[in-house]
């Protein structure tokens, strides 16, 4: 907006999809098309990318939650029965 930075409520650490740096050289209506073919065509690798973080992040919060829940309060006996759920 009038040839000002736009101020963004976080920092990006990782690229997204619909972000592109529109201070560089877009001047004109060629280098806004490049520029959106450019996003178009790094696409697929920002969406892998964030999916690879995402189950990365996923992982990271299952071996926390196992290390640190407990769901029974005392330790099941041989002699108990219990209920398996498989899906």
């Amino acid at each position: 907006m009038g040839g000002q930075d736009v101020v963004l409520p976080i920092e990006l650490e990782n690229l997204t999809w619909n972000t592109t740096n529109w201070t560089q050289g877009i001047d004109d209506r060629g280098s806004h098309l490049s520029a959106g073919a450019r996003q178009l065509e790094q696409r697929r690798e920002v969406i892998d990318a964030a999916m690879n973080n995402l189950n990365r992040s996923r992982d990271t919060n299952k071996c926390y939650f196992n290390r640190v829940a407990t769901l029974c309060a005392e330790d099941l006996r041989n002699v108990e029965l219990v209920l398996a759920h498989e899906t």
